[in-house]
């Protein structure tokens, strides 16, 4: 820090070309001016200008180091000016990591109060599983995850973890399919059935405990889009699982849900988020209204 004054008042210096008028910019007397010149000069062990009367010449380092203090100047003057629009950005956004069961579910119908309180506030919403929103946690990626809640041997200690409701997965097909007229789907057909895999964005590598473990060669559709999802299974005579809060949305589109001898596990899924959430009071209140909201959420 000491240096970088000494540099930008070199610089006024030379842009001044003038003791006089540089120690007026600078706001400090004319002495004090000089006397920092010859610290900055005895300091790198050089010589920066030669005097002669009222003028000054640069000398070669001399003009060197002005190149670099413009340098130094503009670095730090769009330093400040992007850490600036970061925070202000920051401070109206609130990113949030979800998984389809938050995203189509009860989510913003109940937050209605809460975006009306924020009207300046700009969501930013990505699916994406529950490893994939803690490690985006870790790494400041995003504020907040909707997800569900790991098991205490997979928790990071640096995130907070609330439970908000309960979920499982449900089995579905089109109305014209042939399960849609059976009472019950056994394993088998189940494991000789075409499937359409609703994934994340983050395009999750590990094993999903809650869903059924169909053979990847099974799978006929990769899809990102919820309604992509319901579309091709109207479509088709593949088979999709989808999070139980989806299921209204789903049987209105027409599609039939099915009971099977594989029983859908259910699970926790909650919040996610770092203390840091909680020292700006936009997020914080996005987390307070969630919380106060639980019982809503499982009704």
């Amino acid at each position: 820090m000491y240096l970088h004054k000494l540099f930008h008042q070199f610089k006024v210096l030379v842009d001044e070309q003038s003791f006089t008028r540089a120690s007026d910019k600078l706001c400090i007397s004319q002495p004090t001016l000089t006397l920092n010149i010859q610290r900055l000069e005895e300091h790198l062990c050089v010589k920066l200008l030669v005097r002669h009367k009222k003028e000054f010449l640069l000398t070669h380092i001399g003009e060197n180091l002005y190149k670099h203090a413009c340098l130094l100047e503009r670095n730090y003057n769009q330093a400040i000016q992007e850490l600036d629009y970061l925070r202000k950005v920051k401070r109206y956004t609130v990113t949030l990591f979800c998984g389809y069961a938050w995203t189509h579910g009860k989510l913003f119908n109940l937050l209605d109060d809460y975006l009306k309180k924020h009207a300046e506030l700009k969501v930013v919403l990505k699916n994406v599983t529950s490893d994939g929103g803690q490690t985006a946690l870790m790494a400041g990626l995003c504020d907040i995850v909707l997800g569900a809640i790991p098991p205490v041997e997979q928790r990071k200690k640096e995130l907070n973890y609330v439970a908000i409701f309960n979920t499982q997965f449900v089995l579905f097909c089109s109305a014209s399919h042939p399960f849609a007229r059976e009472r019950f789907v056994t394993h088998a057909q189940l494991e000789a059935s075409d499937w359409i895999m609703l994934r994340h964005e983050d395009r999750e590598n590990n094993p999903d405990p809650y869903r059924y473990p169909c053979h990847t060669d099974r799978i006929r559709f990769e899809v990102f889009s919820v309604a992509s999802a319901i579309s091709l299974t109207r479509a088709s005579d593949c088979l999709i699982m989808l999070p139980v809060q989806l299921q209204s949305e789903v049987l209105r589109q027409g599609l039939v849900a099915l009971k099977s001898e594989f029983e859908f596990q259910q699970y926790e899924t909650g919040l996610m988020f770092t203390d840091e959430a909680l020292l700006q009071q936009h997020k914080k209140d996005l987390i307070d209204t969630i919380i106060s909201l639980k019982l809503k959420f499982s009704s």
